[in-house]
């Protein structure tokens, strides 16, 4: 008799690093158990509310994927986590399941101690350091009873975070998310593939501005992952840089119209910079962009910050050289699809 088909559904979590990382550790999940994967950004962080953003701009070649989300609830007999099978299509993570009682007593100056503490290792923690510690901290909270992700619903049970997923879960369907999971970049440079239209748009503006000749890359995030540099004393070494390695031309992706006003006043016309719509955030504050589109009921506008953020995204991957923000998921995907190998953390490079 023919087995049944499995299916590992992905749910959108955080911002668009961390929803690539998680796409990749999933791909390599279903690769190794057999199952069709599906990718499920519904859950109106980049588009509204129901609406995919991942097909929005990407698809997968080379893979067993299903592009419609469906949690399959009319013809598989088993789930994980089982009450997945009393969901409604392209639900959102966040409507079901929660960090349960990470802060039980609901005390607001405990909620802005977990804040405060987040940003601290946000900023101060560079790649390496904040994902040893800081991730393998979240993980091990998570890990506790009480911290397990659990369902809203009653009858809910817990929720495990797709990196530590066991190979052996033999449920038809299962659903995976995570946040920083270790992931091998080779499954998104073989099966993460940007829509033609886009494409087309990152080939026009890198050739054009022959981002691969004579071009650095630079990304800034001065918002929820910001740092306690000087941005003056962080455009001194990138000049420097710039000199050492006979560049004329430097491509900025940042989140902040000040560090692009300051960008204009040392680089001039040797400033590359791609179109974009920016919000009003503060400088250093909690809220990224991300998040803060996620709070808009304009889907229009939901749309627009994905599809920038995608094409600034790849672009940095275009530039001959590229210096990244290494407290930043966006800043390491920049990194891990670039077509050179000329990439450093900026943040290593700072006094």
């Amino acid at each position: 008799m023919k087995d049944r088909e499995k299916y590992l559904i992905v749910k959108g979590i955080c911002g668009l690093g961390n929803r690539l990382m998680t796409l990749a550790n999933a791909l390599e999940y279903s690769e190794k158990t057999g199952r069709k994967i599906s990718v499920d950004w519904c859950d109106g962080m980049y588009a509204p509310l129901g609406c995919n953003a991942f097909t929005e701009c990407f698809e997968l070649k080379d893979f067993s994927w299903q592009k419609e989300v469906d949690t399959h609830r009319n013809s598989a007999v088993s789930f994980y986590p089982d009450v997945l099978k009393n969901l409604p299509d392209d639900f959102a993570l966040g409507e079901y399941f929660h960090t349960d009682t990470v802060n039980k007593k609901d005390s607001k100056i405990l909620e802005k101690v977990i804040h405060f503490g987040s940003g601290v290792a946000h900023t101060l923690l560079s790649e390496d350091y904040f994902k040893f510690y800081f991730v393998l901290w979240l993980r091990w909270e998570l890990s506790k009873p009480y911290m397990n992700l659990k369902s809203h619903k009653l009858g809910g049970n817990k929720f495990c975070l797709g990196g530590d997923m066991p190979l052996a879960r033999k449920e038809e369907v299962i659903i995976f998310g995570d946040f920083c999971p270790g992931y091998n970049k080779d499954y998104l440079k073989r099966h993460v593939f940007l829509r033609e239209e886009i494409w087309e748009e990152i080939r026009r503006f890198s050739k054009f501005n022959s981002l691969d000749k004579g071009t650095i890359g630079l990304h800034v995030r001065c918002t929820d992952k910001s740092f306690d540099q000087d941005i003056d004393e962080l455009f001194q070494i990138v000049k420097k840089f710039m000199q050492e390695h006979n560049l004329d031309k430097i491509f900025l992706a940042t989140d902040q119209v000040s560090v692009i006003e300051k960008a204009k006043q040392k680089w001039g016309a040797c400033l590359l910079l791609y179109d974009k719509f920016f919000p009003e955030l503060e400088d250093g504050g909690i809220q990224g962009i991300h998040t803060w589109a996620s709070e808009q009921t304009d889907g229009e506008i939901k749309l627009k910050l994905y599809h920038d953020a995608v094409v600034e995204m790849y672009l940095l991957a275009e530039t001959e050289y590229l210096l990244y923000q290494g407290n930043s998921t966006y800043g390491m995907i920049g990194r891990d699809i670039s077509r050179t190998n000329k990439c450093f953390d900026w943040q290593k490079m700072m006094p």
